[in-house]
């Protein structure tokens, strides 16, 4: 994949730190300050009939042993809010955690002719931010 050292150096002109990749996994990890914290994200890509798929995943710290329903008519409404990915819960050890995850999709064969994917890291982590101050508030 051979957009894969261009996605590396925008992550890090985003302000990412600490950036690295896992063959493997086809994974980017890195930290960026959200919300005056370091925070860190989860890139997955791939590539499929020549266009670049890019999920972020960003998993909020607290977790939740029985969130009740009200819980999740709050992860609802915030749901309604984004301009850009969505709330979910993911259970490990039966503790549920809230997670961010948005989804870039682009040309392959265009990947550096435009400042999309900038765009969408941005977007991503402003969404990010604006869940952390929703959650602290609710």
């Amino acid at each position: 994949m051979k957009y894969l050292d261009e996605i590396k150096a925008i992550i890090g002109n985003s302000g990412a730190k600490d950036i690295s990749y896992m063959k493997d996994d086809e994974m980017f990890i890195f930290k960026v300050d959200i919300q005056d914290d370091a925070r860190t994200i989860m890139l997955f890509v791939n590539e499929s009939n020549q266009m670049v798929v890019v999920n972020l995943i960003f998993t909020f710290k607290q977790g939740y042993e029985k969130p009740g329903l009200d819980f999740y008519e709050i992860i609802e409404k915030l749901n309604n809010n984004l301009i850009l990915g969505n709330l979910h819960f993911l259970e490990e050890n039966s503790i549920k955690y809230i997670s961010y995850k948005s989804t870039y999709v682009g040309d392959a064969n265009n990947f550096s002719g435009n400042n999309s994917f900038e765009n969408f890291l941005s977007v991503s982590y402003d969404m990010i931010g604006m869940n952390i101050d929703s959650l602290a508030r609710d």
